[in-house]
């Protein structure tokens, strides 16, 4: 029998990483086996995550169809919302979304910390879902638009469409895995099975399907009233666009930022997103992030350093997404003084100033060293 230095225990210890898994079992470190059971726990993870926000979302939708006495208008509403949603995605995010249709996503990075959470749908992993889009968010939407298309069918099809899982012994691999993975959280001495069991009696659940109705609904007003109002209706101006695939980089920024003491302490995470979210400019002002000091150079000298220098490399952006020109509503907007007066400096002045350079080495030292740690 051959022995082997490494096993999935150490995996669950977190004493190896999923990076080093297939060189492992390349140097025969790691059994073949065990490296299924780690792919076996990640898939599974993954897939029951999308699969309970997707009954979330169909949830939310349905509890409105039910009691609306205009159903055919109201799911054709959602339906057209639902496809302008996902030509956005397709849009605004080509790479995610081909690397979603090809099934290249983040499920092999998961780690065993997290993969209970996954479990259970936490709302912990929305946080980080919410913060960037993610090949989840198009899974899910898609997903939805497929169903809201059966549901228009209704009767014409008796099978309605789910989130499929491509294991035939899948729900013998779910049983398995929560049996390994039991021992790695304890969740109110009930196991993630039988937070799945109760799925819909949670608090959190019910209060998040209440929050997909006002978001379905709010968005078919908001969509619907635009309309109305003309095609010549100039745009609300929106916060920046955050464009990092990674689901931590804006928190570990927002962390940084603080660490430096580059930005007021009592800066919270939800007002932090909201500025790099692409939020209207006219919620985003009532809670604007103060600078730590009335220097517009250095505080332009961020944003520029989040846009990106190289446009041959990062023609559309790098961390955020750049404007057509240097968009300093949007920034003034977005960041206040300490005092929380609004910065009234010529930007144009110091962007030029930031070429003389009239900026201290060491202020963009500072800035640099926390930019760089995102290559």
């Amino acid at each position: 029998m051959e022995i082997y230095r490494y096993s999935f225990e150490d995996w669950l210890k977190g004493e190896i990483h999923n990076e080093d898994l297939e060189g492992l079992v390349e140097n025969k470190q790691l059994d073949k086996e065990d490296l299924k059971k780690i792919r076996s726990d990640q898939e599974i993870a993954y897939s029951i995550y999308i699969a309970m926000h997707l009954q979330m979302m169909k949830v939310a939708f349905y509890q409105r169809y039910e009691y609306s006495f205009a159903k055919e208008d109201l799911l054709n509403q959602q339906l057209k919302n639902a496809e302008e949603d996902l030509q956005n995605f397709k849009v605004n995010n080509p790479v995610l979304y081909w690397e979603a249709i090809n099934g290249i996503d983040n499920r092999y990075k998961l780690t065993p910390p997290f993969i209970p959470f996954y479990l259970m749908c936490s709302p912990f992993i929305d946080e980080l879902e919410e913060i960037v889009p993610t090949h989840i968010t198009y899974y899910t939407k898609s997903n939805f638009y497929r169903w809201l298309n059966w549901l228009k069918e209704d009767g014409k099809s008796d099978t309605e469409p789910s989130f499929e899982v491509s294991n035939e012994d899948f729900k013998k691999q779910v049983e398995r895995s929560q049996k390994r993975l039991d021992r790695l959280l304890e969740l109110d001495s009930k196991s993630a099975k039988e937070y799945a069991q109760e799925f819909f009696q949670l608090s959190f659940i019910k209060e998040r399907v209440v929050k997909l109705m006002t978001e379905q609904a709010t968005d078919t007003l908001d969509k619907s009233a635009f309309k109305q109002q003309g095609s010549n209706t100039p745009k609300e101006k929106l916060s920046y666009t955050w464009l990092s695939k990674s689901d931590t980089d804006l928190i570990e920024l927002h962390q940084h930022l603080i660490n430096a003491k580059l930005i007021d302490p009592a800066t919270t995470l939800e007002q932090f997103k909201a500025v790099f979210r692409a939020q209207p400019l006219h919620i985003v002002k009532d809670n604007p992030i103060k600078w730590h000091e009335d220097n517009a150079s250095e505080l332009l000298y961020f944003i520029l350093q989040l846009e990106g220098t190289d446009d041959e490399m990062y023609p559309d952006g790098w961390l955020i997404k750049k404007g057509n020109r240097a968009n300093y509503k949007r920034l003034t907007a977005c960041f206040v003084k300490p005092d929380g007066e609004q910065f009234t400096e010529n930007f144009k002045q110091a962007k030029q100033n930031l070429k003389d350079p009239v900026l201290a080495p060491a202020k963009q030292a500072v800035i640099d060293s926390i930019v760089n740690q995102f290559y």
